[in-house]
């Protein structure tokens, strides 16, 4: 018995904390919006990833060949 009075105390408290979490998001949400701003999702790249440092290198390289005589 004491066990569930437990189990029930702490989901509970899980879901009253979820529902609070969202509650304060969704007025954020209203905030920005009000302010003329909306939500966006972009796709950057995955900067684990091996071969991203080896992109990075190569752009690096491109660009420094690429500079002016008179902007070094």
């Amino acid at each position: 018995m004491l066990f569930y009075m437990v189990i029930k105390i702490v989901v509970m408290n899980v879901v009253s904390h979820r529902s609070h979490a969202a509650t304060v998001q969704q007025k954020l949400r209203h905030q920005r919006r009000a302010n003329g701003m909306r939500p966006v999702q972009i796709w950057a790249p995955d900067t684990r990833r091996p071969e991203f440092a080896e992109e990075c290198r190569r752009q690096a390289r491109n660009v420094a060949a690429h500079v002016p005589a008179n902007a070094r």
